[in-house]
């Protein structure tokens, strides 16, 4: 592992990518994880915590990375890793969801919701379900790295942002439409630019990235 990105530092969030593979609702195994049930919570459908929902060995090699890079945090209440999903934008491990089927690589190709923003976070119109898609993921950055505010609300002590997920699908698109680029110039006080470990380590794959 990088010597650049294997230190947990106080200030560093962690956000790493989502993931296909996730719990079975017809698995009776899994059903015993659930934190809601149809049958005595008012849902539809089992849910999950969300850093239990998603089952690949990529997203537990992730997580654990995730809670070892904040060990610095691990008495707050509050979360400092969170998770990149492309159908909920940014969610606290601890957040219940359902299994849902939806992919980063098919945004592109769909259209926004009847009640989009009219620009994503460039400026430029929404015209696909991936440019709501990146606002909705910049509303949530500036709403997450506040939580762990000290004193006026509108300073964070995200001190460091690495960001963990797929460059295709996932912060490439993410970044041509300038998600990330609220939290480097806005009043927020976060102190850092987001990074992205897989981009300077050169690990375009998921081997080499899992291997990393």
């Amino acid at each position: 592992m990088s010597s650049a990105f294997d230190q947990p530092r106080v200030g560093t969030f962690v956000l790493i990518g989502c993931g296909a593979a996730k719990r079975d609702p017809e698995d009776p195994a899994d059903l015993e994880d659930a934190v809601l049930l149809p049958e005595t919570d008012d849902v539809d459908e089992p849910h999950w915590l969300a850093k239990d929902l998603y089952t690949s060995s990529y997203f537990s090699l992730k997580r654990t990375y995730a809670e070892h890079m904040t060990r610095w945090a691990e008495n707050r209440d509050d979360y400092v890793w969170g998770i990149l999903s492309a159908k909920h934008g940014i969610v606290t491990p601890d957040t219940p969801l359902p299994v849902y089927d939806t992919n980063a690589k098919d945004l592109p190709n769909q259209p926004p919701s009847d009640d989009s923003p009219p620009k994503r976070p460039d400026g430029k119109p929404v015209e696909t379900r991936a440019d709501e898609w990146a606002h909705e993921v910049a509303q949530n950055l500036e709403v997450w790295t506040q939580l762990f505010g000290q004193g006026e609300l509108d300073t964070s002590s995200c001190k460091r942002l690495l960001i963990l997920a797929g460059e295709t699908n996932y912060t490439g698109p993410l970044r041509e439409r300038g998600t990330f680029d609220g939290l480097e110039h806005s009043s927020l006080n976060v102190a850092a630019s987001p990074e992205f470990p897989f981009r300077k380590i050169d690990a375009g794959g998921v081997g080499d990235q899992m291997g990393w």
